[in-house]
Parts: structure tokens; C-alpha cells; sequence
């Protein structure tokens, strides 16, 4: 039985490669490189966007890295285009008939919703706690424990300094952070002075004073 469905969004639910590919071959363009979009979408096909830039660094010096920031530009206009995959909606709309939720893992950031209303893809997702029972802890850290002692280069190291009980910290990087205390009478602190929000986003687990 599906108990739930994590989906990644790029090259999963959206045909981002619309977009990729034209950006990338009107920034080389821009460059002097005539690239042609077949061979582009072939090469990152093979491999990854990453791989296809240092390729091409290494063969003629043209850096996307150093240009990034005109890639970027070039990519928010192409995304205009951007499209759902064939049947994606439609899987989604199956899943929540069934009682089945799904979530997303993206590391798209700020752009996501945008990105989900345009592509016709928004309000398919939860967005809500799930439920970690104490018996899936417990067999999860056993399933953990027992990899450390058969792979030599997996380690595991166990404390009992609690830094916090019944607090929950929930962030958006470089916006704010909330603080939360989760018993009974709750209490939500959202934070958005800079200097406390980057410490508390480059705090290091656990806090023993």
C-alpha cells in the first residue's frame, strides 16, 4: 500500500529542459558560441548541466560560473514557457482521489509556487507535519546504528545533551526564522532582525551551555 509519493519537480512534474536548453545556447550565444540546442540537450541528457558547462570550459574558456548571473536572467524569461509533463496533473489528481498525499523536495526555493501556478500544478501538494511515531524512530536510529558497524566509513555518533525539548525551528533562508514552542499554551516567535536570523540559521546542534 502507497502510503505517500515524495515527487522531485524538475525533469519529474515540469519539462524544465524547455527552458534550460534555450537558456543555456542564448548565453553561449551571447558569448560567441554557437552551440546547437540538440547537442546541448543531449549532452545534459548524458549527464548533468554542471558536466556540459565545465566541458565546455575546459574546451574554449567560456565559464557559465562566471556568467551566472546573466544565465539567471535568460532562464526567468525562458521559464515563461514552461510546461507540466504529459499526465502529470493527472497522476497527481489520481493519487488524491485514493487518499494518497504527495509532497515535493525541491530545492527551487522562492520560485516554486510561482512555478506550480504556472504550470497548472499548484494546491496538489500537502503541507502539513508528518507523523514520526516514536517506534519508527527507534527503528530507524537501530537501522542506522547497524550500517555504522558493517561499513567502516559510515560512523554514527550519539548524544544525550538535549539542546531543546518541544521546540520546533522552521525557516525560509535569508527571510525569516519562527520559533516555536509546541506544548501547551503554544507560542510562535518569527524572527526576522538579520544578525539573529543568521545566527540562529548558522547554529551548530546540539547547544551545550
Amino acid at each position: 500500500m502507497i502510503r505517500a509519493v515524495i515527487w522531485d519537480l524538475d525533469g519529474t512534474l515540469i519539462d524544465s529542459y524547455r527552458c534550460i536548453v534555450p537558456s543555456l545556447r542564448q548565453f553561449y550565444a551571447e558569448q560567441g558560441l554557437a552551440l546547437d540546442e540538440k547537442d546541448i540537450r543531449s549532452a545534459i541528457l548524458r549527464g548533468s548541466v554542471r558536466a556540459f558547462a565545465e566541458a565546455v570550459r575546459q574546451q574554449t574558456g567560456i565559464s557559465l560560473d562566471a556568467g551566472m548571473g546573466r544565465y539567471r536572467e535568460i532562464r526567468m524569461e525562458q521559464e515563461q514557457a514552461l510546461a507540466p509533463m504529459p499526465g502529470a496533473r493527472a497522476v497527481l489528481d489520481a493519487l488524491a482521489a485514493a487518499g494518497v498525499p504527495s509532497f515535493l523536495y525541491t530545492h527551487r526555493g522562492e520560485t516554486t509556487e510561482a512555478v506550480l501556478e504556472r504550470t497548472g500544478l499548484a494546491g496538489a501538494f500537502c503541507e502539513r507535519d508528518s507523523p514520526y511515531t516514536y517506534a519508527e524512530y527507534r527503528a530507524h536510529l537501530d537501522a542506522t546504528l547497524d550500517r555504522a558497524g558493517r561499513e567502516a566509513n559510515y560512523a554514527v555518533e550519539l548524544t544525550r545533551k538535549r539542546a531543546f525539548r518541544n521546540l520546533q525551528i522552521v525557516m525560509r533562508e535569508g527571510e525569516w526564522v519562527m520559533l516555536s514552542k509546541q506544548k501547551s499554551p503554544a507560542i510562535h516567535f518569527v524572527i526576522r532582525q538579520s544578525q539573529l536570523r543568521r545566527a540562529i540559521e548558522n547554529m551548530v546542534l546540539p547547544v551545550v551551555e
